[in-house]
């Protein structure tokens, strides 16, 4: 939900202070009763109700002056409620033609240009309701909202902390500071303030939802699936919350149900963009090719704006062999986000395809600046020096691979295949008989760590591994791994 309306109809409200009595006659020339007029000033808490009887009284005709702007200006909060926001506009204009200092018409006008997002306006109305009602919370929350939104955080929450002040147990309030401090950077204070609306709103969906993606943000991961989980209890219906617990899920590196919560979001709002977009990358995961295809293409459908959604399509077809629509769509993507890492990868799995391996190190160097502890990104860029012949400088990011992922079995054979080309053999059979602890199966391996031995003159332990590996080929009737100890033997290390 956004900054500028998750909360807007929570603002909507009375401000300080009493209503002074209507004076004017209902149609058939009765004075009004106080209920009557009660029911025209409740727009807060019954926005429907509080039109019609707003509505009655003007159109009676029996109002004039100060009383008429006072019931325009109730009608336009009863508006903001009913969502009828052209008409809330229309009618705080026509109240403050009648009396220029209403404090309600600025407040409502301001909730109505803060909501299109014109917020320097929206800024001035509720600073010029401020001026006849300077403690209200109401517009001090909203005017909190508003220099939020225009990244003017300190002016925002010293509003936010002066209505906290005058009424702490205001969780519309701690909601909008939680808002403002969570776009200001500071997620502690986001955090502490959504848990204290929550003390007072236990079953505030908003609430539960935003202290969940801040949670995700500082990756307390169990913290924020045990929010969206609160969350989707108490609204099973919100797709938004779906996709926000699915990047959860997979942050904690379990892909399924990453899947499966975005899925979900999808059958709910077929048409959610960052549902589509990370279920495209989900299934790329997945190799799943043509469906995240599908997905790709169906976020550009929705828009065509945020680089990721090009970075993903950019993996997509990069990995399907389709080149240059691949490194167009990276190119688009880091026209619009520079520092993408997702389209850099994409380009230079591309260009790797296209055997221009000193292209794809360029762009791996680049991710390499803007995250030094990508696993991914060392391997990668490790194959890249490989395909161009530069053994050492493969063996330096295949060990940063290492020092992230001990346990990262394609990076340790390459590592070990690359110290062996180099005479190595030590360090090499080291890394192959690692691999073979945890993978004894492991036909690569087995292989290898058999010509390293033959290298190595240890023929009785060489013969042992090749009758492994060809037993383990044969057993799983592998004609790929055949293949490779074939080709392992025909290009054996030292040469």
């Amino acid at each position: 939900m956004s900054l500028a309306y998750g909360i807007v109809l929570a603002l909507v409200g009375v401000l300080s202070g009493a209503v002074a009595p209507a004076y004017a006659a209902t149609l058939d020339g009765v004075p009004p009763s106080k209920d009557a007029r009660s029911v025209c000033a409740d727009f807060e808490a019954a926005p429907d109700e509080s039109f019609a009887a707003c509505t009655r009284l003007i159109t009676a005709g029996q109002l004039g002056g100060q009383d008429l702007a006072r019931v325009m200006a109730q009608r336009a909060g009863a508006d903001l409620g009913r969502g009828d926001m052209a008409r809330a506009l229309a009618d705080a204009e026509e109240a403050l033609g009648l009396e220029p200092g209403s404090s309600l018409a600025h407040y409502a006008r301001a909730m109505v240009l803060m909501q299109q997002g014109q917020t320097a306006p929206a800024i001035e109305a509720f600073s010029r309701s401020l001026e006849t009602a300077p403690d209200s919370i109401r517009t001090l929350t909203g005017r909190c909202r508003a220099y939020g939104l225009a990244d003017d955080f300190q002016r925002g929450l010293a509003d936010c902390d002066r209505a906290v002040a005058l009424d702490p147990l205001h969780a519309t309030t701690l909601i909008t500071r939680a808002d403002v401090r969570r776009s200001s950077g500071d997620r502690a204070g986001a955090i502490a303030d959504y848990g204290e609306a929550l003390r007072l709103e236990p079953r505030n969906v908003y609430s539960l939802s935003a202290r969940g993606d801040v949670y995700l943000t500082v990756s307390e991961i169990d913290r924020a699936i045990e929010d969206f989980d609160a969350a989707l209890a108490i609204d099973a219906l919100r797709a938004d919350i779906y996709v926000s617990r699915g990047l959860a899920w997979r942050a904690k590196g379990d892909r399924k149900r990453a899947l499966d919560d975005t899925s979900a979001a999808i059958r709910l709002a077929p048409k959610n963009f960052n549902a589509l977009n990370n279920r495209c990358f989900y299934l790329w995961e997945f190799g799943r090719l043509e469906e995240a295809l599908a997905d790709c293409n169906a976020a550009i459908g929705i828009s065509t704006k945020p680089a990721r959604v090009y970075a993903n399509r950019a993996l997509v077809l990069a990995t399907l062999g389709d080149i240059e629509p691949a490194i167009a769509d990276a190119d688009e993507a880091l026209k619009r986000d520079p520092g993408s890492v997702t389209a850099l990868e994409a380009r230079a799995d591309a260009h790797l395809k296209q055997g221009h391996a000193d292209f794809a190190i360029a762009d791996l160097t680049r991710i390499g600046e803007i995250t030094p502890n990508n696993s991914r990104l060392w391997y990668s860029r490790g194959l890249a020096y490989v395909a161009v012949g530069d053994r050492p400088h493969s063996i330096e990011d295949f060990t940063r691979v290492l020092t992230l992922e001990p346990d990262h079995i394609d990076a340790r054979i390459k590592r070990a295949e690359a110290l062996a080309k180099i005479g190595e053999l030590d360090k090499a059979l080291a890394d192959f008989s690692y691999v073979l602890r945890l993978e004894p199966q492991n036909v690569v391996a087995r292989a290898n760590r058999g010509i390293v031995y033959e290298a190595r003159k240890e023929i009785d332990r060489a013969r042992e591994d090749y009758a492994v590996a060809v037993r383990a080929t044969a057993s799983r009737k592998d004609e790929k791994a055949a293949q490779e100890i074939a080709r392992l033997k025909l290009h054996q290390y030292g040469d």
